[in-house]
């Protein structure tokens, strides 16, 4: 299991239609949470659905995030000699937009 920190691989398999895509991204693991999304899903509590999703931040500085479901795996793997891109001490922006407005 990776631990915040780790540099990791993400391999995420999209199908389309008959076809799968592997969609591969690797860097330092940032962040792992659980984030509410909102839906309209019969029996959600709330009418929230909860759903994992990772940060990582790529060797150029560059940070993504991804949704973790059943076709998603992450792997620790070496970290590769020209990754020196520090983690950035800044608070993230990622999922800025699902915080809610401050009153």
């Amino acid at each position: 299991m990776a631990t915040e920190g780790d540099w990791v691989r993400v391999t995420k398999r999209l199908r389309f239609q008959d076809t799968v895509h592997p969609v591969v991204a690797e860097g330092r693991l940032v962040q792992r949470r659980r984030i509410a999304a909102v839906g309209s899903f019969a029996g959600s509590p709330g009418g929230r659905l909860w759903v994992d999703e990772v940060v990582i931040q790529k060797a150029d500085g560059e940070r993504s995030a991804m949704i973790v479901d059943a076709h998603t795996h992450i792997e620790a793997v070496p970290e590769p000699p020209g990754a020196t891109a520090p983690l950035t001490t800044a608070a993230s922006t990622v999922g800025a937009a699902r915080e809610p407005p401050s009153q």
